[in-house]
């Protein structure tokens, strides 16, 4: 047992958190943390925050808040800690912690509760709020969203320790994703015994595939003349490039990607079929190899052939988090993704060059169906008046080609069938629960773990808005944390209104689509240039690569953060 020392609660909060790993605290914090603020304040003044405790930065919005710490664990792989005010606090930051939470983010999201007491001491309710803010289970509000929950008092904190290291650990089991803790603000005063040394549980050991079932479906791979592997990127394990590179060139089985939440395969690679939505190609596979990916395809836009087997290896094959996931497997191999790919390829036997010869020609011909549909939606854009969606996209392709030290952060709008990125710390994509605003919070995460790189988030108006632009470029001015914001500017919510003429084909071309109509082309370049950005307008096609070049400029020459307001 490590040796224990006598700190205040609050003391050892911090303290805890540090030796768990968390470089920062993320924090949008309120009335009940005065014992946090002066812990802090100590630590201060004896020059020890970033060392004995996380540095913690002051986030003005609960959605930036949350984001931001998804984003650090994109770049950096480590535990993050939020803290949030409260019942109001926690309600601000839920859309994070549910993105967080889907996209498997170990996360602890950290709230007070309430004061308790009227008139008993100077820690008693001081303000008018603090009656109507006080909740009868704050966690309830959080408890679908969130894989652990618990209550910090007087009467446990004294084995803070224990406390901690639960949280971390359930946060970090497979699947990881969020945990949060309430406490009473007075606990944080109590003078408790804590360990010198915190050390954290024993993580859970990963999943090992049962090898017979794992036989079963090498002998479905290895007769399929056209298996494709899908992967939706949600567990964040570099491994899984190297062995999946391994197994497909193996076996010469193409890989696509349903735009991905981390990158599982280069974007480049020649087995690479597409990384938008293999939805449409589905139906001339007859083995889906899926890889811990909810949806593998969407049912409405193409299915499977009957005879087509799906087989999917994931930690939770289920997603027993999920109300729905009704998708036809043949074979659920319960597994860490990597591992069960590398079981999977030891499995399998040597594939005949007459079969690696037939897979490549159907790979090569989905490739050029799918260049060739590229191509045509950007052809005469460059000289003519209008910017499209592909257009933009292809420019910011055509970036990447130029610097590879841009990291793209996809919100939605960004078709990444165009980029070519190889290094699974250039791209990462939108959570699969499609909380909007995820982008600018989550960007500055990415941009604060990998400092020397340039983050380029492409995101929509509509996301723009949600991702509280305001509070995002004040911290990345406040923080020096420059990143690039490319808006897919059209006005509307596009995809209400595309979803509408799916509904009602009848609607399609009427641009009548009410509530989808977010009023005039806003000049959203100039809200940068309250925080000391760069804005620029780019309304014409052969403009748009010029303006990415300089604000990639501008970032790294300048220290300073760019929005184009790209009008489409």
């Amino acid at each position: 047992m490590s040796h224990k020392i006598k700190m205040r609660a609050a003391d050892a909060f911090l303290v805890g958190l540090k030796q768990l790993g968390i470089d920062y605290i993320f924090g949008n914090i309120g009335t009940e943390y005065p014992p946090v603020v002066e812990s802090l304040a100590r630590f201060a003044t004896k020059d020890e925050i970033g060392k004995t405790v996380p540095i913690p930065y002051a986030i003005p919005h609960e959605n930036v808040t949350g984001h931001m710490g998804v984003g650090y664990y994109l770049s950096t792989g480590k535990t993050q800690c939020v803290m949030v005010h409260t019942g109001v606090g926690t309600a601000n930051a839920m859309v994070s912690m549910i993105n967080a939470n889907r996209a498997q983010v170990p996360m602890i999201v950290v709230a007070g509760l309430a004061p308790g007491t009227e008139n008993y001491d100077r820690t008693s309710k001081p303000g008018f709020i603090h009656w109507a803010q006080q909740m009868y289970d704050q966690g309830a509000m959080v408890r679908e969203i969130v894989k652990w929950d618990y209550v910090i008092t007087s009467d446990n904190v004294g084995e803070l320790d224990l406390i901690l290291k639960r949280a971390y650990t359930m946060a970090n089991s497979n699947p990881k994703g969020v945990v949060y803790i309430t406490f009473d603000p007075t606990a944080l005063e109590r003078d408790i015994e804590f360990p010198k040394i915190l050390i954290p549980e024993v993580t859970p050991s990963k999943a090992f595939p049962d090898q017979t079932t794992i036989a079963e479906a090498a002998t479905i791979l290895a007769s399929a003349k056209k298996p494709l592997v899908i992967t939706g990127g949600t567990t964040k394990d570099p491994k899984i490039m190297e062995v999946l590179k391994k197994f497909a060139e193996a076996h010469s089985i193409g890989v696509a990607q349903h735009k991905p939440r981390t990158m599982h395969f280069p974007f480049n690679h020649e087995l690479n079929v597409c990384v938008a939505d293999p939805s449409f190609i589905v139906n001339e596979a007859d083995c889906l190899l899926v890889l811990e990916t909810d949806v593998p395809y969407i049912p409405v836009k193409g299915g499977i052939s009957e005879d087509c087997k799906l087989i999917q290896i994931a930690p939770d094959t289920s997603f027993q988090r999920y109300p729905r996931n009704g998708f036809p497997y043949q074979l659920k191999i319960t597994a860490d993704v990597a591992e069960g790919v590398v079981a999977l390829d030891g499995a399998m036997p040597k594939t005949s060059d007459s079969l690696k010869k037939e897979r490549k020609d159907w790979i090569s011909d989905l490739k050029e169906r799918n260049v060739t549909k590229r191509l045509s939606q950007i052809e005469g854009i460059e000289s003519g008046s209008k910017i499209t969606y592909p257009w933009i996209s292809h420019c910011i392709a055509e970036l990447c080609k130029e610097d590879d030290d841009i990291i793209l952060v996809r919100e939605f709008s960004l078709d990444l069938d165009w980029m070519q990125n190889s290094d699974t710390q250039s791209y990462f994509g939108e959570p699969n629960a499609g909380g909007l605003g995820w982008g600018a919070g989550s960007t500055l995460g990415v941009a604060l773990g990998q400092p020397d790189k340039v983050a380029l988030l492409a995101t929509g108006d509509g996301c723009y808005y949600f991702g509280v632009p305001a509070a995002a470029h004040s911290v990345s001015r406040t923080r020096d944390i420059p990143y690039i914001t490319v808006i897919y500017n059209n006005g509307h919510w596009g995809t209400v209104a595309m979803f509408t003429d799916n509904w009602y084909p009848e609607m399609k071309g009427t641009n009548n689509h009410p509530m989808t109509d977010l009023g005039p082309y806003h000049d959203f370049e100039n809200i940068v240039t309250a925080f000391g950005g760069v804005g620029i307008k780019v309304e014409k096609p052969n403009e748009l690569l010029d303006a990415l070049r300089r604000a990639v400029k501008e970032v790294k020459e300048n220290r300073k953060q760019v929005v184009l307001n790209v009008i489409v």
